[in-house]
């Protein structure tokens, strides 16, 4: 689930005298409110996976909860640089269909303002072309595979897929520019998704 824009100026409902409208006090409460359930869904989703990990991931998947997809995100001469954990969701669109959603971080506003907690990039089908590889590790693909960081491997991630960005995007905080595909390893022949500065 996207997390709510923040409101702007037209947004706030603030009356004569500077003190909040009734209008503005029922929104803060429901904002505040939805805070609260998706904070105990996440606490409860945090609580379960200490104890089954893979029970419940696979209890997020039959709710149809977010996925993941890893981004190994590489330098111009192709080294790895760092990797990226992105969150797959669907949401209903316009004409009463589902699109997908890719939620990622921008890596160089991630280097200059530190790790940050939310996604800079949303990505939606509906205004960036994107198609996403769901097929199982038995017939060419990666879903379902599970995914060790290299950097602690008590993390693990199941990954839902490749996704193939077929558009430049670009960070709207620092403005750079990504590309985002599916490369090979060719040393065992393994797809992976990889990002790389345009």
């Amino acid at each position: 689930m996207p997390a709510p824009r923040a409101p702007s100026l037209k947004d706030l409902n603030i009356i004569r005298g500077g003190t909040p409208s009734t209008k503005q006090t029922q929104l803060d409460q429901k904002a505040e409110a939805d805070m609260r359930k998706r904070q105990a869904k996440l606490d409860q989703m945090r609580s379960a996976t200490k104890q089954d990990p893979i029970g419940a991931r696979m209890y997020e998947s039959s709710l149809g909860g977010n996925a993941w997809i890893v981004l190994e995100i590489q330098r111009r001469d192709r080294s790895v640089w760092d990797w990226m954990e992105c969150q797959l969701s669907s949401t209903p669109d316009a004409y009463g269909g589902i699109e997908l959603v890719l939620q990622l971080r921008c890596p160089v506003c991630d280097l200059v303002h530190g790790r940050v907690h939310y996604p800079d990039m949303t990505i939606k089908q509906s205004n960036r072309k994107f198609t996403l590889d769901d097929r199982p590790t038995d017939k060419g693909g990666v879903a379902g595979q599970p995914w060790v960081n290299p950097n602690d491997p008590r993390h693990v991630r199941v990954l839902a897929g490749l996704v193939f960005v077929h558009e430049r995007i670009t960070c709207p905080v620092c403005s750079t520019g990504w590309r985002i595909g599916v490369d090979t390893d060719f040393n065992g022949g393994n797809p992976r998704n990889i990002m790389r500065r345009d």
